[in-house]
């Protein structure tokens, strides 16, 4: 049979098969929308501008980035319900459980690492590979007896990196106090975290989201995207080599849980300032922003 659309919504339009569905619907006069489905940083667009007609924003600072790409009528700012929902299961983890299946130590404070497989998107000309960036994280934490360091691979890893690549670079490095996600949800690993790290990944502003400290690792070629609280590792600045943006790794991780005062010229994080960025960040979160657009629109 045959639909009789009035407008189409895809989670992105920057790979060849929603952008496919776009250009197809556009060429039939259907207005498209693309949703933001992750974070979406000073850099934006990192492969190919969006071609949708509207690009749906969780807030603000994403809303003023699109902006500059795509021009403000095509960019609007429609919130997101998606970090309530992540918090509302965060309540119901049972985190001793969670800690005895995966072997952390009672007592041991979880530090999370969130691995992408995107560097060389947003970090042009850069010698930057995701597994390297693993590696010097590994083994930072690899000789450490405070703190457990819990890796996540981003789901896409296993399509875009060869696991054995991947796998290999973590059984090679890791030390006794390091575990590896075994595929648990987002919010089960973010529940047993106290504090996250990452290169680039929205698990960051989840766990922002969720009065999580967050550790940033600094990637040359990529504008900062997180500056809220001051806890972001930005090492020799004018030189920054694959090795020099993940040095200290630990240092810092330890200072911020286990001695906060001290923090080695990271800034203690301030719960006020991690509420003004997530005001800028998320934006409306009842969701019902993007129903109201679909209204005017259509």
């Amino acid at each position: 049979g045959r639909w009789d659309l009035s407008g189409i919504l895809v989670g992105q339009d920057q790979f060849w098969d929603e952008r496919a569905i776009v250009m197809s619907a556009k060429k039939l006069g259907i207005p498209t929308f693309v949703s933001q489905h992750g974070w979406y940083g000073d850099w934006y667009p990192y492969i190919t501008p969006v071609i949708s007609d509207y690009a749906l924003a969780w807030g603000a600072r994403a809303k003023k980035n699109l902006e500059g790409v795509l021009g403000a009528h095509k960019a609007v700012d429609v919130g997101t319900n998606r970090l309530l929902d992540i918090k509302t299961k965060m309540k119901l983890v049972d985190k001793k459980d969670i800690r005895r299946s995966l072997g952390i130590p009672d007592g041991k404070r979880i530090v999370l690492f969130a691995s992408t497989p995107f560097v060389s998107c947003y970090a042009h000309s850069s010698p930057y590979d995701s597994n390297e960036m693993l590696k010097r994280v590994l083994n930072d934490f690899r000789d450490r007896d405070d703190l457990a360091l819990l890796v996540r691979f981003h789901p896409y890893s296993y399509a875009f990196e060869p696991d054995n690549n991947r796998d290999t670079a973590f059984n090679s490095n890791k030390g006794p106090l390091t575990f590896k996600d075994p595929g648990m949800h987002l919010h089960e690993a973010l529940a047993v975290a106290d504090l996250v790290v990452s290169h680039e990944s929205t698990t960051m502003i989840e766990a922002m989201y969720c009065g999580k400290p967050v550790v940033e690792l600094s990637v040359p070629g990529k504008a900062r995207s997180f500056r809220f609280d001051g806890s972001t590792i930005e090492l020799n600045p004018t030189h920054l080599s694959p090795i020099d943006a993940v040095d200290n790794v630990w240092e810092a991780c330890h200072d911020i849980l286990l001695e906060p005062n001290k923090c080695n010229g990271i800034l203690t994080y301030t719960e006020q300032n991690r509420i003004e960025f997530l005001k800028q960040a998320v934006g409306d979160e009842s969701g019902s922003g993007i129903c109201k657009l679909m209204e005017d629109v259509l």
